[in-house]
């Protein structure tokens, strides 16, 4: 590989700020429950899930 043509060099201060964004928590949601038979009999849970979901989306 060659030398980068000084042209394609942005100065320091028109380079992008990088920054770090706090998230104060990451949902976690527990699709095991889609292989359990008693998540396709159920309408309740699948519905239970689906809302969990659209929550963790939400917030």
């Amino acid at each position: 590989m060659g030398e980068v043509d000084p042209a394609f060099i942005q100065e320091p201060e028109h380079r992008p700020k990088l920054s770090a964004t706090e998230v104060e928590g990451i949902p976690l949601i527990d699709l095991s429950l889609i292989n359990s038979p008693h998540f396709v009999s159920d309408p309740r849970a699948f519905e239970g899930l689906v809302a969990e979901i659209g929550n963790a989306c939400k917030d």
